[in-house]
């Protein structure tokens, strides 16, 4: 009974309404006599066919139609300015009955939630989310499938989300991928690590790991720790001989400069200059001719350390107790040997720098540090050689030609003007290190493909550039069927290499177990010569430092006595001496991975069976956390049963509990936003915790916190104050960086702008990365700035300042900024100011070689004013591809020639003088004043003959239409919040909405506060009530129609 009295009341209503307003059957022949002869079923203009409409429930169908109608003869946008007008009167009365209908759909059940479909999440968000449930940036998205936007554009719109089999087994691997960055142990629980974990199925797997993570951490801090105390030593105006030789000075003389119980320890922590403990020992023992030490025996017969060990012995006594008696004849020492001694970084390689940014499709794992095992994509400048020739060279990574083999395959040559031909076909070979012709389809143990050539290591092939060839693509990768141990380090060059030994800091291909090995030799001949010969690493040390149960666990026997590398630890840099100078962070580490060792060892002596319960709080506390509720008793006997199953396998712990948590990250309950459902056709309030997940994921798009979710426990989001202060809180924290990257990045069309490669990378090479992620976060920066200061939305329209650091002030030719950091910078008013002076919005919407006026009007004025455009007529003309065409017409000048085509000036008119106003920037965004010789031409101008003379009049005109901004800002909001497109009946909260903003002088907060205690956010319902069909149809934003 209830139901059917709402219905009337609501069918009353819309005839109320409907009484003030013209009817269809009085509108529908003026628009037969001025629409339909375009926009028929047989003609369609612009895609739209106004013919189809015969009764008004079929436009109540589609309001978004009607909306079109009313915006395009409002703004006398229609008919065509060539086409027969209609009268004064007539349009009044085609407007008000669009407005009439509108309004009744509107009235039909205001401030309706709509039916949503459960959102899933997307790779955005999964990003958040594993930020927020492992501390660290992990960046998994990036592996999952393609996301799909709907609704106003977002990616959160459930509708658009479908989970097929692709999809799932997308997220069922990702899931996979993370659980590689952790590891759980008894006693220690779930740790997370920034860098991949090798397997560790069994127990000896995860010994085997634990060996490389030990010895990871040993590779990965030697160099930064010795660098650091170079620098200290140069800071100190001291050189590194000079001070370890005066601490062995110090030692030798210690009981005269009343030390005489001090050892190495304390002689070198009470230098000026910290240093290593055990290099002043090696320096010491060397001075004294010490040969119980084997690696001293061939440097003692050096004739150079003979003198260097004759001066240091004469050097004077103390004189009293002064530690610095001998210091100005140990400087005169130094200097004479490091005169004798030279450094080349490079180890005799000399080249020049000819790889490009990467384009090809391996780019995007290479970008995000993952190198494919096993091979590496080139892609070689050509136009920087010089000497006409290539070398593709095959360095040894330290450990010689032993066996190598690799294969350079997958070659392209690009020419100038664009032509592309394989390699193989380009060249008829190549030249080795000998001087001996290489074909293609040879191998050093047969033949080869026809586009592929075998070679060893340590030497190169030599190409000879043809005539006009300005890119190589080659691939080298190692040769997995002939020489899988194969190590090695290729790189392109121009000049024939020196030599073939290896780079310290240059990735190499090849298995991990012999990488590791090759550069622990590359860091010997770095260490040997930086230091004059008493600096060498040794990583084996570091497993003297372990208990006998950790030592036992890793498979490492006790050292006997008489190993030299236990007994006497010279001319080794042991992990004493390492951990002597690191960091808090770096000894926290180190110490994470000395307590899993330990912890995963005992865990190693005990069944599984016993280690059960510890296993059910791990996989309880994960899952409650990721799928944000309580796990049900039912759900966790079902985890159980995973962890049982893999224990009976023989697993070890830590594999037993991961498959679990993989079944957590796989399970609908993570991946979507589920809300617990009534039933009901009418609309009702969702619980708190759903409210706290919606909440979160709107502004964090993440998952809840722990004040939220407490907030949430307590039934207070139900609460307007409660709930606008929680808003406050969740948009003050740094995590709503995520709010502004999903809802203003998709709006605005700027997200994953740091990856963006649009500009062509031959004519603009300072397009590089630093500068991409400088232009992304400086959009970043200013509209976080405005939402969490809750300054006026306006600004960007017009603002004085913006973010900058160093490298993108420089870019835009403004002085005075240093540092990598960004911060508020006062910019020219004549040139900068609001989205429309950013970079990241100029290049983005610009062709690869030239600017594009089109794209950076259609952007400004469908994205940022919020009016959509029709889809462009078929056939539509090309612009040149430089900027100038053949005619030598700049690009501003074709589009005024385009423009004077009636079929294309009404829609152009409405863009185009805002794109040409915008041309003082080039295609990357630098202000310029002339294009390739010839003046700048930005005046942009409207068949109205309002007239737009550069950026300073844009920024006017743009500033006029705040009230257009800031109503596209809601209708953006409103739909990303909601997960859905907009409907006819969200009109009454959109008013509200444009109302509230425009009287708090545009400060967003006041848009926020009525978007979050709508009806519309926090109720739901369920199903489809025969009287609200009209009105659940999305309603678009007004379409500029094409004629």
């Amino acid at each position: 009974m209830l139901k059917c009295l709402t219905a009337s009341l609501m069918m009353s209503a819309a005839s109320v309404l409907a009484a003030a307003y013209p009817t269809f059957e009085e509108a529908r022949p003026l628009l037969e006599k001025y629409c339909y002869e375009c926009h028929s079923a047989d003609k369609r203009k612009g895609g739209v066919d106004l013919q189809r409409f015969d009764t008004e429930d079929k436009y109540r169908e589609e309001p978004f139609m009607v909306e079109d109608v009313k915006h395009v003869i409002h703004e006398e946008d229609m008919p065509p300015s060539k086409a027969p007008q209609p009268t004064a009167e007539e349009r009044a009365k085609m407007e008000a009955w669009a407005k009439g209908l509108l309004k009744a759909m509107e009235s039909a059940a205001p401030n309706d939630p709509g039916v949503v479909i459960v959102p899933r999440i997307n790779s955005q968000e999964y990003d958040y989310v594993v930020r927020d449930l492992t501390g660290k940036p992990l960046r998994m998205g990036q592996y999952l499938t393609a996301d799909s936007s709907a609704g106003e554009g977002f990616l959160n719109v459930g509708a658009a989300q479908p989970m097929q089999v692709g999809n799932f087994e997308s997220f069922l691997a990702v899931g996979k991928k993370l659980l590689e960055h952790a590891r759980v142990a008894p006693g220690l629980g779930l740790v997370w690590f920034e860098a991949p974990q090798p397997p560790g199925y069994t127990n000896e797997d995860l010994a085997k790991s634990m060996r490389v993570a030990y010895q990871d951490w040993f590779d990965k801090y030697q160099a930064e720790v010795l660098a650091g105390q170079l620098a200290d030593l140069k800071k100190a105006g001291l050189e590194l001989s000079t001070a370890y030789m005066e601490a062995a000075w110090q030692y030798e003389h210690r009981a005269a400069l009343g030390m005489a119980n001090a050892g190495f320890t304390e002689i070198a922590d009470a230098y000026p200059v910290p240093l290593f403990p055990g290099a002043v020992e090696k320096m010491w023992r060397l001075m004294k001719k010490d040969e119980t030490v084997k690696v001293h025996k061939p440097l003692l017969a050096n004739p150079l350390m003979v003198q260097l060990i004759e001066q240091f012995t004469a050097l004077p006594a103390p004189k009293g107790r002064a530690k610095d008696t001998a210091r100005a004849e140990i400087k005169a020492i130094s200097a004479w040997l490091l005169e004798r001694i030279t450094w080349d970084p490079n180890f005799g390689h000399k080249y020049d720098p000819l790889e490009m940014p990467l384009d090809r499709p391996e780019a995007q794992a290479l970008r995000g540090g993952k190198v494919p095992k096993g091979f590496y994509p080139f892609q070689i400048d050509l136009t920087k050689a010089s000497g006409g020739a290539v070398y593709i060279c095959i360095s040894t990574q330290f450990d010689g030609p032993d066996g190598d083999i690799v294969l350079v395959t997958d070659g392209r040559l690009e020419f100038k003007g664009g032509q592309s031909k394989p390699l193989h076909q380009a060249i008829s070979g190549f030249t080795d290190a000998k001087g001996a012709k290489i074909a293609f389809g040879t191998h050093p143990k047969g033949s080869a493909p026809a586009d592929t050539v075998g070679a060893g290591s340590g030497g190169y092939l030599k190409m000879d550039i043809p005539e006009g060839a300005e890119k190589l693509f080659v691939t080298v990768k190692v040769d997995e069927e002939h020489a899988p141990n194969t190590t090695v380090q290729p790189w392109i060059t121009d000049k024939p290499p020196a030599s073939f030994e290896g780079f310290r800091a240059r990735w190499t291909l090849g298995s991990k177990d012999k990488v590791v090995k090759n550069a622990i030799k590359g860091m010997d001949v770095w260490l040997n010569t930086q230091s004059g010969g008493y600096l060498k690493p040794r990583p084996e040390i570091i497993y003297a430092n372990l208990n006998a149960e950790a030592r036992a666990f890793l498979g490492v026997k006790e050292a006997p006595p008489q190993e030299p590398w236990v007994r006497e630890p010279l001319l080794s840099l042991n992990a004493t001496d390492l951990q002597h100078r690191a960091t808090p962070e770096m000894k926290a580490e180190l110490d994470g991975i000395v307590k899993l060792v330990g912890v995963i060892g005992s865990a190693g002596a005990k069944p599984l069976a016993e280690l059960r319960g510890e296993a059910s709080g791990i996989i309880q506390d994960f899952a409650s956390k990721a799928w944000r509720r309580p796990v049900t008793a039912e759900e966790m006997n079902k985890l159980l049963g995973l962890y049982d199953y893999e224990a009976g396998k023989g697993a070890s712990f830590d594999a037993a509990v991961k498959t679990p948590l993989t079944a957590v990250l796989a399970s609908p309950v993570f991946l979507y936003r589920f809300t617990a459902s009534k039933g009901s056709p009418d609309p009702y309030p969702i619980g708190d915790k759903e409210l706290a997940t919606k909440l979160a994921f709107t502004f964090w798009a993440s998952i809840p916190d722990e004040e939220l979710t407490a907030r949430a426990a307590e039934g207070k989001l139900q609460d307007e104050a409660v709930l606008k202060a929680q808003v406050r809180r969740l948009l003050a924290d740094p995590k709503a960086r995520g709010f502004i990257e999903q809802f203003t990045g998709h709006w605005l069309q700027f997200s994953a702008f740091d990856m963006f490669d649009g500009p062509d990378a031959m004519k603009f090479k300072e397009f590089d990365a630093a500068l991409k992620t400088a232009m992304y976060d400086e959009v970043v920066y200013f509209l976080k700035d405005i939402i969490q200061n809750n300054k006026p939305i306006t600004l960007a329209l017009d603002a004085d300042y913006t973010f900058l650091n160093e490298r993108l002030a420089r870019h835009y030719g403004i002085e005075g900024v240093t540092g990598p950091e960004m911060r508020i910078v006062k910019i020219p008013a004549d040139q900068r100011g609001g989205l429309l002076g950013m970079g990241a919005f100029l290049t983005k919407f610009s062709a690869p070689l030239r600017t594009s006026p089109v794209k950076r009007g259609v952007w400004a004025y469908e994205q940022v004013l919020g009016i959509k455009l029709a889809e462009p007529p078929p056939n539509v003309p090309q612009l040149s591809d430089e900027e100038k065409n053949e005619a030598g017409l700049t690009v501003a000048q074709q589009l005024a020639e385009h423009r004077s085509n009636p079929a294309c000036f009404d829609c152009h008119d409405k863009f185009d003088p805002i794109g040409v106003a915008l041309e003082n920037f080039d295609p990357i965004g630098r202000w310029r004043t002339a294009i390739e010789g010839t003046p700048v031409d930005s005046l942009g101008k409207f068949g109205s003959g309002q007239e737009l003379k550069g950026f300073a009049d844009l920024k006017s005109y743009m500033a006029g239409r705040k009230d257009q901004f800031a109503s596209a800002f809601n209708r953006k909001l409103l739909a990303y919040a909601l997960g859905r497109a907009l409907l006819p009946t969200d009109k009454p909260l959109l008013d509200q909405m444009d109302a509230a903003l425009k009287a708090a002088n545009y400060a967003p907060a006041a848009s926020i506060d009525l978007l979050v205690t709508s009806r519309q956010f926090r109720y739901r319902r369920d199903d489809l009530p025969e009287t609200q069909t009209a009105s659940s149809q999305p309603l678009n934003p007004p379409t500029q129609a094409m004629p």
